[in-house]
């Protein structure tokens, strides 16, 4: 297993973000109803416990932040982005303390366009399980030569910690980072109960709403 601090999910699609509220809710609903018992323990040992309650799902625009700080791995499934896209986040990826990014796009995309201080680490062959396409992914790491000469933010160091929280990711860190810290996820709980009664009330007022014009017609 690999562990992990926190992950963030940011997705421009609404029914995007409700599927994987919809999803984490689940998981979630499982580990809280099933505490000192055995379905728990077999939780805990699969190690679904610990990454329910260290991932945070945004619906939001991956262009608001000004930095990925305090994220160590950026991983963009950059297929189909436009280049201007590309080119903005690239300069995000600059500006933040982040060491790697994986990617879709071969250097010549990623280096000699669109100018992200990296370098190439490794590259392989991915079919993916639900539409069973092929793809290659990049891994690079950051150009330490090019570290800081364009207005990096944060301090890149052996630990593999970024201290430095961008405001755009602060809930997500709050809620999620280490599972919560103290409450065991109960915060992050409530925040993913109450994204998805948001959005399944406003479903239901909204077929309500439908049904009651069908009626008066």
């Amino acid at each position: 297993s690999f562990d992990y601090e926190l992950s963030v999910g940011i997705e421009m699609e609404k029914i995007r973000y409700q599927l994987s509220i919809h999803n984490q809710r689940s998981i979630l609903k499982d580990i809280f109803s099933s505490k000192s018992s055995k379905n728990n323990e077999d939780l805990e040992t699969k190690g679904v416990c610990m990454a329910a309650k260290r991932i945070f799902f945004i619906h939001g625009n991956a262009l608001s932040p000004k930095t990925f700080n305090p994220f160590t791995h950026i991983f963009m499934f950059d297929i189909g982005f436009p280049p201007e896209t590309l080119k903005k986040l690239g300069e995000t990826f600059n500006r933040s303390a982040s060491p790697y990014l994986i990617c879709c796009h071969n250097q010549k995309l990623m280096i000699e366009k669109y100018k992200y201080n990296v370098e190439l680490m490794e590259q392989f062959k991915i079919s993916l399980s639900g539409s069973g396409e092929n793809h290659t992914i990049y891994i690079y790491k950051r150009d330490l030569s090019k570290y800081n000469q364009t207005g990096s933010l944060g301090k890149l160091d052996g630990s593999l910690r970024i201290e430095e929280v961008d405001p755009f990711w602060a809930k997500a860190v709050e809620l999620a980072r280490l599972g919560g810290n103290d409450d065991m996820g109960s915060s992050l709980m409530a925040h993913v109960e109450n994204e998805y009664l948001t959005f399944t009330g406003s479903e239901r007022r909204t077929r309500s709403s439908s049904a009651k014009k069908k009626l008066e017609f």
